[in-house]
């Protein structure tokens, strides 16, 4: 937990969520959406275009490679990862 600037009690909180996604068209296959949602602070707008490049990190500490790594997981699947300051989200193929 952290403090805000007026003091209150900020508790971390994250909200996994799967979606089965109907075919877009008669020969595609069924779609899987898994989104990971926190109350964090956001992704900082100067990092947000390089969000899934190697050694990217908003955290001192941090190395950069976590969500390198997800997205070539991810996409060796035939899938597609992306990112919004609320949001990331994972779409596999193959539910």
């Amino acid at each position: 937990a952290s403090a805000d600037k007026t003091g209150a009690v900020r508790v971390p909180e994250v909200t996994l969520r799967a979606e089965r996604l109907p075919p877009a068209g008669a020969d595609d296959e069924e779609l899987v959406r898994v989104s990971v949602i926190d109350n964090g602070p956001g992704i900082p707008a100067a990092i947000r275009d390089k969000l899934f490049e190697p050694f990217v990190s908003s955290k001192a500490s941090g190395t950069g490679l976590g969500l390198t790594i997800c997205r070539r997981i991810v996409e060796e699947m035939d899938g597609s990862i992306s990112a919004t300051s609320e949001t990331i989200s994972i779409r596999t193929l193959g539910a």
